[in-house]
């Protein structure tokens, strides 16, 4: 033999060099698409917790100077306050809106619900 490869040689020699090269780049690229999808269903999770937590902790977030507000609305007997705060209390989503608003917008609120709950005030 005078130390030249053979054409079938040549071939495999290409095909293994290549091939190994080509199966690494697949294997990073392959490594790379899980870390990916690792790191998306880690942050679903902890959106999904998150969301979870909010929701069975329940809507009871109060303001705090929420019967201050009431109590300083002139016009309404104490019967009256007491039980719009009440309605308040087991509705925080609309306690929260109420203590929000401005005054002249309180007094309608309030005189809104006294109207409903109380015929002829």
């Amino acid at each position: 033999m005078d130390g030249r490869l053979g054409a079938a040689s040549v071939a495999d020699s290409i095909f293994l060099h290549h091939g190994v090269r080509d199966h690494q780049e697949e294997g990073k690229k392959r490594d790379s698409e899980v870390e990916g999808l690792i790191a998306a269903f880690k942050s679903v999770g902890d959106t999904l917790s998150n969301a979870i937590e909010k929701v069975a902790t329940g809507d009871t977030d109060m303001p705090d100077d929420l019967f201050d507000s009431l109590i300083n609305l002139p016009g309404f007997e104490q019967t009256h306050i007491s039980l719009y705060f009440n309605y308040l209390v087991a509705q925080p989503h609309i306690a929260r809106a109420f203590n929000k608003l401005p005054f002249d917008h309180k007094l309608i609120w309030a005189r809104n619900f006294v109207s409903e709950k109380f015929l002829g005030v």
